[in-house]
């Protein structure tokens, strides 16, 4: 600075600001350093920049030759002299690399979410040949396959190398410490090397496990394996009890296999279907794995296995409209998740956009501050090429501050919402920060520094150095041409719209989740506990499980000093699962395919209705007289009556399947429950007694309690009388039938806190653009706001001036927004449940609070204006 000062007289008369003081001081030090690299002192070095540069003409001179330097030179140049002026501003540095890192980050921590889910190809051997096959029939179900049907497939396709049929039934593992309930996976043999995995330990199946009479085989799962096992390296070969029945222990699976993916899996088992099994059609229960072979499409071997369907269709041997879909694994897994994903990749786009504007924004009105440096640049002969260079290369650093501050929240964001999604998002152990996030995050940088950094510098070159030299003051300056004035207000409005149709999604969710909060599931939650047991089939082999495990534990259960209730069911409502499928009224003609009635079908003990507080609205409940020994009942819901009984009394009637020879004569009717999810209504439903369903149709049971105080004090109670009759029987699965509820509306409340988080940030980040314009405009115009107060303005006529200027651009935003919102909120229609994407309320309600918002952000800078001290704001040149 010392050289400057004897310079200074050189250039007095221009009235230099500090930026074009230290813009010409970095040149002058570039050329000093350049000559002590070159081998000289540095006294000798200043000694001749001071002698050959001591005029205005030679500092032209140099400065052209500094933008003819080549072009790494030039940009290394200009990232240095970017640094100094970041430095030189640490609050405008700070909210732009805040206001980046916010954009950035959220979108590379959605954006890994969306690659690990959805993009990245499963870990598999060529995995974009392995491919989920799957049953479709009328008018729109799809579903697994009935063995016969996979038995069709597998022995007349020409598409698949391999075809392997899967079923999930879980084990009791006994002996050797507490009796345990376990994930099983039964599976053809051939599955490991379909999927193409290798053991951790030992081996994967033999290619003949799932025959008749092979010795039976378990891979067991890493985890379990270090759970139970303590990590012995001699559990190869060893015998482990599942459902009273043996298994020899021949592999182990290490800990990043999982399938089915996105599930949790503890042993794998061979899966054996007897000839009878593999003559069965009308079950559906099979789900199927294939590898195609190599050089056949998806569409071919679609083609190949729907015409098998057809000749069983044509045979009679299935429905008419029963078909065959064939779709990528990885699809299958992932298709609930994509829309959701999808959704919010697009929520927070807004948010990169919204803070690119932002600091667009603050980027013009940081150029307008610096008109006269870059006048004086071009008049001392910087090419208007070379000035774009500059703020493009400027805006390039603040780009990647930000980004490597997004960065290192995109890591926070991407641990939390795995963590927080693991229960709602298939592949969520998969997903971690990759280099395809990275190379994502690194484009989104340079489109970011193109997006805020390329109307600024065009702005700043096409600046006329005449007027801004002359112009000290400003006036018809870069800070108030018009063209500025309508880019900052558009970029305004644009956050505003933005910023809106978020709001209106968030709200939107917001209406459906407290709806669901409201709707009744058609029982009483409270004071009620659940717990699961599950039956070893070769345990109860050859007697009925319900009278041998399930009534004595329920005698012994309904015994305990406070329980009001007990019962069992074998699939609790809400759960999201269970046994469906068609029957028939006795009495009635054969129904159409397509047309057959349809109905849940839950099995439950006497007083389930009473402990769940359903209401019997005809006949009676189930009796302990209801069994093996009693004619067939079975208790309906009021959909079922009200669906295929309209007008009718359905007491007497018999519906079942005439195909097996089995009928149920209804004996009561009771009301509706949600049994799938509060967002669906309630679906035909019909009980069996638990005390004539055959074991097979009894693998496990739900155990519902209701208690006159705190539920959670029964569970060592109940599973003392568990115990008491079956010491080996596992307990699992304890939760209160309030949890039960709670947890069905998960879903909902992951996409609201997502999508609200979203909002939230854009609201935050328009508001701060509208302060930070505002602030500018009342900064520039402060003289002028001196001049009314002088001349009589009260304070309220600036406070009105600078709301009124502001009006406009939030009226603008608004209306867009809504307009862009009633289009973009249809995509949330299979979202919503009992609100309209067109709510009325939801629109107001939103649209008044970013209004509000606005306002505030508006007003703060215009009530400074208001209270300026007018003698100070005359004295200001």
């Amino acid at each position: 600075m010392g050289l400057l000062r004897r310079l200074g007289n050189h250039f007095r008369p221009h009235r230099l600001s500090r930026d074009l003081d230290d813009e010409i001081a970095f040149h002058l030090e570039m050329s000093i350093e350049r000559r002590i690299a070159q081998g000289m002192s540095p006294e000798a070095a200043r000694r001749e920049v001071l002698l050959r540069f001591g005029n205005r003409t030679l500092i032209k001179e140099r400065c052209r030759e500094m933008d003819t330097l080549e072009p790494l030179d030039q940009v290394l140049q200009d990232v240095r002299y970017g640094l100094r002026l970041l430095r030189k501003s640490p609050t405008f540095t700070a909210i732009c690399v805040l206001t980046l890192a916010l954009g950035l980050g959220v979108n590379a921590a959605l954006w890994t979410v969306v690659s690990s889910v959805l993009l990245r190809p499963l870990s598999f051997a060529h995995p974009e040949r392995l491919m989920a096959i799957e049953e479709t029939f009328l008018p729109a179900g799809w579903g697994p396959a009935s063995p016969a049907n996979f038995r069709d497939w597998r022995e007349q396709n020409r598409s698949f190398a391999e075809l392997v049929p899967c079923l999930e039934r879980n084990r009791n593992l006994q002996g050797g410490g507490e009796p345990e309930r376990i994930t099983a996976l039964l599976a053809g043999a051939r599955l490991f090397a379909t999927l193409g995995v290798e053991p951790l330990l030992g081996r994967t199946f033999p290619s003949d496990a799932d025959s008749a009479g092979a010795p039976s085989v378990a891979v067991l799962s890493e985890g379990l394996w270090r759970r139970r096992f303590a990590s012995d390296p001699k559990i190869l070969g060893k015998p482990i009890k599942l459902d009273d029945e043996w298994f020899t222990v021949i592999g182990v699976m290490p800990a990043a296999f999982q399938f089915p993916v996105g599930r949790q899996t503890d042993v794998w088992l061979p899966l054996r279907l007897s000839p009878q099994e593999q003559q069965v059609r009308g079950a559906h229960h099979l789900s199927v794995v294939g590898r195609l072979r190599p050089g056949v499409t998806i569409e071919a071997a679609q083609s190949d296995l729907r015409a098998i369907a057809r000749r069983y269709v044509a045979l009679k041997l299935e429905d008419e409209g029963r078909s065959v879909r064939v779709l990528p694994l990885r699809d299958s897994i992932v298709r609930w998740a994509r829309p959701v994903l999808l959704t919010l990749t697009g929520a927070v786009a807004f948010v990169l956009l919204i803070a690119c504007a932002n600091v667009a924004n603050l980027q013009l009105a940081r150029t307008a501050r610096r008109r006269q440096e870059v006048a004086v640049r071009a008049a001392l002969g910087a090419r208007r090429g070379r000035l774009v260079q500059q703020f493009l290369v400027e805006n390039l650093v603040l780009s990647l501050a930000g980004g490597a501050a997004g960065l290192a929240l995109a890591g926070l964001a991407v641990r939390y919402l795995a963590r927080f999604a693991a229960a709602d998002l298939p592949r969520a152990a998969e997903i971690h920060l990759d280099f395809q996030a990275l190379g994502l995050l690194a484009a989104a940088c340079l489109l970011a520094t193109i997006v805020f950094g390329t109307v600024p510098a065009l702005s700043a070159a096409r600046a006329s150095a005449r007027d801004q030299l002359q112009d000290g003051a400003g006036r018809g300056s870069l800070g108030h041409a018009p063209g500025q004035r309508r880019l900052r207000a558009g970029l305004v409005v644009a956050e505003l719209t933005l910023a809106l149709m978020l709001l209106v999604g968030a709200g939107l969710m917001v209406r459906t989740l407290w709806a669901l909060q409201k709707t009744s599931p058609g029982f009483d939650t409270s004071g009620v506990l659940t717990l699961h047991l599950a039956a070893p089939a070769k345990t109860y082999a050859d007697r009925q499980v319900g009278e041998a495990l399930f009534r004595p534990v329920l005698e012994r259960v309904r015994a305990l000093p406070g329980v009001r209730s007990a019962a069992w069911i074998d699939a609790l409502p809400l759960q999201n699962w269970g046994i469906n499928g068609d029957f028939a009224i006795a009495g009635r003609p054969p129904a159409r395919p397509g047309e057959k009635p349809f109905a849940e079908m839950r099995t439950a003990s006497p007083h389930y209705f009473e402990t769940l507080g359903i209401p019997i609205l005809a006949g009676r409940d189930f009796a302990d007289s209801d069994d093996a020994s009693a004619p067939a009942v079975a208790v309906v819901n009021r959909e079922l009556v009200r669906r295929y009984f309209p007008g009718q009394n359905p007491l007497g009637q018999r519906i079942g399947w005439p195909d097996l020879d089995i009928w149920f004569t209804i004996i009561g009717v009771v009301d509706d429950v949600r049994e799938a999810d509060l967002s669906r209504p309630p679906a035909p439903l019909w009980h069996l007694s638990y005390l004539q369903t055959r074991n097979e149709w009894l693998p496990e049971m739900t155990l519902v309690l209701r208690s006159s105080g705190d539920p959670l004090k029964f569970v060592q109670p109940v599973s003392a009388a568990v115990h008491g009759v079956n010491p080996e029987q596992p307990v699992f699965g304890v939760r209160t039938l309030e949890e039960i509820v709670d947890n069905s509306i998960s879903d909902s409340r992951l996409r609201l806190a997502l999508l609200g988080f979203f909002a939230a940030l854009a609201v935050l980040l328009a508001a701060a653009g509208i302060y930070g314009v505002m602030s500018y405009l009342v900064a520039e115009r402060t003289q002028e706001f001196g001049m009314r107060m002088a001349l009589g303005a009260r304070p309220r006529d600036l406070l009105v001036l600078v709301m009124r200027q502001a009006l406009p651009q939030i009226t603008l935003g608004v209306l867009l927004g809504l307009a862009g919102s009633l289009a973009l909120t249809r995509l949330l229609s299979t979202w919503l449940y009992a609100v309209s994407p067109t709510d009325p309320v939801t629109f107001a309600g939103v649209t008044a609070a970013l209004v509000g918002v606005a306002l505030a952000a508006v007003y703060v800078p215009a009530r400074r204006a208001a209270q300026s001290d007018p003698m100070t704001a005359l004295r200001i040149q």
